[in-house]
């Protein structure tokens, strides 16, 4: 599949190891940076989506999405790091089930917009089922046209990742998922909801997020596959 991931925002706050650990499966180790957890919120909309062979779909080729996630790799292979999903949003419900089904994620349906004026965008969503009433509504823009170049180690580590997991019947699955490094800026948020964090029972403590804006990437992902 090849899609479009524009807007982009990396939302990240330190996170107890514990919390993490008793909603990961068994057959995924968490990784740390410095020796402290992350978890991230990222909102972003989605366009151009195609399978392999055929045509856009209108209806289906453009929409927002919103996901909650940490990194991990598989037990005994640190090398393999990856992104590890609680949960995904989006205002498609043919996507959602489609995710659903294919790749085993947990999306969930949302009404969802994201609206982009110059360097800033209005973003919102509001989760329909299951579990209503989570919520996500922020106004985040960039600070300089530049691009952070080079990025710091943290920067490539939260974000230069290339595969997903699933586990599936104790069986882990990974999706590959191809791109060029991210083009990285910093960024400045303003949160007036968000929920999305506690809707999975997590506790954050009050912090400053790292947060870090992408305006295009171009994305190819692979079916889901044995590990």
């Amino acid at each position: 599949m090849y899609q479009e991931w524009n807007d982009l925002l990396f939302i990240h706050y330190k996170i107890d190891y514990q919390q993490l650990r008793a909603r990961i499966p068994e057959e995924l180790e968490i990784d740390s940076f410095q020796d402290e957890f992350y978890i991230g919120v990222v909102p972003f909309w989605m366009s151009a989506i195609k399978f392999r062979g055929l045509p856009e779909l209108p209806g289906f080729n453009s929409f927002p999405e919103l996901n909650l996630r940490t990194y991990v790799h598989p037990k005994g292979n640190p090398n393999r790091k990856g992104v590890y999903f609680f949960t995904l949003e989006a205002t498609n419900l043919a996507a959602v089930l489609g995710a659903r089904i294919s790749y085993q994620l947990p999306y969930s349906f949302a009404r969802m917009s994201c609206k982009t004026e110059a360097n800033k965008t209005h973003y919102e969503s509001s989760r329909i089922a299951p579990q209503a009433d989570v919520r996500f509504i922020a106004d985040y823009q960039t600070l300089t046209e530049n691009l952070i170049e080079p990025k710091s180690d943290i920067e490539t580590w939260l974000s230069e990742r290339y595969c997903l997991y699933v586990v599936k019947n104790k069986k882990l699955l990974s999706c590959e998922i191809h791109h060029l490094p991210w083009p990285l800026q910093k960024a400045k948020l303003s949160i007036q909801t968000n929920t999305v964090a506690e809707g999975m029972n997590f506790k954050i403590a009050q912090q400053e997020p790292l947060v870090h804006f992408s305006k295009k990437l171009e994305v190819f992902i692979w079916s889901l596959k044995d590990v």
